[in-house]
Parts: structure tokens; sequence; C-alpha cells
């Protein structure tokens, strides 16, 4: 589903993040790599219609911090806290 608001109250949805963010590797990340985090049914891509008039936030981090942040990044960004955090420089 496209909301995450109301998807993220599944608790099949919640485990399904926890096994991904659990599973994934983010501390063997190398320089240069990239991580996405799109809604599900997205492409990512930019031809994607629902992207054109999308953006992306780049956050450096010392290595150590990389895995919890990635986590916090995540979960603001499925609250949808991730924005408005973003604009009030907090």
């Amino acid at each position: 589903g496209g909301d995450w608001s109301s998807d993220v109250c599944s608790s099949d949805l919640v485990q399904d993040f926890w096994r991904y963010n659990n599973n994934t590797p983010v501390d063997q990340i190398k320089m240069r790599e990239s991580i996405y985090l799109f809604k599900q049914g997205f492409q990512p891509i930019w031809e994607d219609r629902r992207n054109i008039n999308g953006g992306s936030w780049t956050f450096r981090v010392p290595k150590a911090s990389g895995p919890d942040f990635w986590t916090r990044v995540q979960l603001m960004a499925v609250g949808e806290k991730l924005q408005g955090c973003l604009d009030s420089g907090k």
C-alpha cells in the first residue's frame, strides 16, 4: 500500500520492517555506496511518475554511528516525521 501511516500499524509489516532492518549489513557499506528507502510499489527510478517531484537527502555521519542513524532515519520516514525534522533544522 502507498500510505505508510496506515500500513505500519499492521504487525506483519512491522515485523517485515525489523526483519529487513536487522538483516541489512549497514556496517559493511563502503564509501560511495548508497542505501535507498522507497514506499512499497514505487519504482526506485526518477521515471516513475510518483517520483517526478521527488528529491533525495544525503547524510554524513561517523561510520560507527551509521547503522543506528539509518534505523532512525527509516523510522522517521515511515512515521512521516523526517521531512518535518529536516525543515525545522533539528
